[in-house]
């Protein structure tokens, strides 16, 4: 766990001196281009530490070693994943890392330099709230691109174009879904939430929504049925990962913002943004309950958490400013223990060798 306490050391110093200049010199732009030079340094150096960990791991992480053989797996099928639209965001990026070396773990760590600068490129522009909305993004979304690596390079495309919805651009949206969906064709699911975004947060809708929630959940036949297609694969037969449960405590840290919030703003008039950001957490949730019985469906959460990490920053503001960051750290707390948890529980994290122990391991 050495590592990960490394980074959260690294993450929460260099985001507290950016956050520290910021407010010092009176800076209240929300988008980074408007933050002295100084600030931009310090997020870099956040960002450096988290690619650099994540992208000089070694076996850590579920599927390591698929993507850790890429050059020969991903690289040489490049032409017939174009041909058949077979997901060739992989073996494209697979393919240029292989004019430059024949050595596996590059692919990986070019994988975490283009995920997670995605991410965190939109995230900073995204809010000013840099120690919160570094610590979250830590504490949320960073493990799992360990695990999911194609998947969360489609989310971090999406993401990255997230605005496009608040902007009302729908066929800039699409060309974002289909530019994910070269990574992951689950992409695709992406595109109805244009239209689950902008609604109003009223009783009615939330209640409509809890419907379509029970249905998806009273369906899963008729979704891995789907899921087949898309992939054109067989999914009639599915192996535990596919049917099991997911953990109770998941369930819970996926629905609790949502709830927190539903309860904070109750009877309150959302702004255009803030209705954007409470409907990202009530569709979270959701989507999180209704794959609560299969740890498969339940990865539909690696799209929809990284919404997570911007709303928490932009929904609980208060005018009373002490209330306010009592609540930042409380959350911020509550994921950390959460973190921990996951990462302690899990064989595949926290175990963690650098890339350089390669040889003697």
């Amino acid at each position: 766990m050495g590592a990960y306490y490394l980074t959260f050391a690294v993450v929460f110093s260099f985001s507290l001196i950016a956050i520290s200049i910021s407010k010092s010199m009176g800076y209240q732009d929300v988008s980074i281009k408007g933050q002295p030079f100084a600030v931009k340094i310090f997020l870099f150096l956040t960002a450096a530490m988290l690619i650099f960990v994540a992208g000089c791991r070694y076996y850590v992480g579920t599927d390591y070693g698929a993507y850790y053989k890429g050059l020969t797996t991903y690289a040489p099928n490049l032409e017939k994943a174009l041909r058949t639209f077979d997901e060739p965001g992989l073996p494209l990026v697979a393919r240029i890392v292989s004019w430059f070396t024949d050595d596996g773990a590059y692919i990986v760590f070019a994988c975490s330099l283009l995920t997670i600068g995605l991410f965190l490129i939109e995230m900073y522009r995204n809010d000013n709230s840099y120690l919160m909305v570094s610590l979250l993004f830590l504490f949320l979304p960073w493990d799992g691109t360990f695990n999911g690596v194609r998947q969360f390079f489609a989310s971090s495309i999406l993401f990255f174009g997230h605005r496009f919805i608040y902007e009302k651009k729908l066929w800039k949206w699409l060309l974002t879904v289909f530019l994910a969906a070269c990574f992951h064709i689950s992409a695709v699911v992406m595109v109805v939430i244009y239209f689950l975004l902008r609604n109003k947060v009223r009783l009615r809708n939330v209640l409509l929504l809890a419907g379509g929630t029970y249905l998806i959940s009273a369906n899963y036949d008729t979704i891995f049925s789907m899921i087949g297609f898309l992939k054109d694969s067989d999914m009639t037969t599915l192996d535990a990962y596919a049917t099991n449960s997911v953990s109770i405590l998941r369930i819970l840290v996926s629905c609790s913002p949502a709830i927190a919030c539903l309860v904070l703003y109750y009877k309150k008039e959302l702004t255009e943004e803030q209705t954007f950001y409470m409907n990202s957490l009530v569709i979270h949730a959701a989507a999180m309950v209704a794959a609560s019985n299969s740890t498969y469906l339940a990865r539909i959460g690696i799209y929809t958490t990284p919404f997570v990490v911007v709303a928490l920053p932009k929904l609980f503001r208060t005018e009373n400013k002490v209330l306010e960051r009592i609540l930042r750290i409380g959350i911020v707390v509550l994921y950390a223990i959460y973190f921990y948890v996951e990462v302690s529980n899990s064989n595949a994290l926290n175990n963690f060798h650098w890339i350089w122990e390669r040889n003697v391991i």
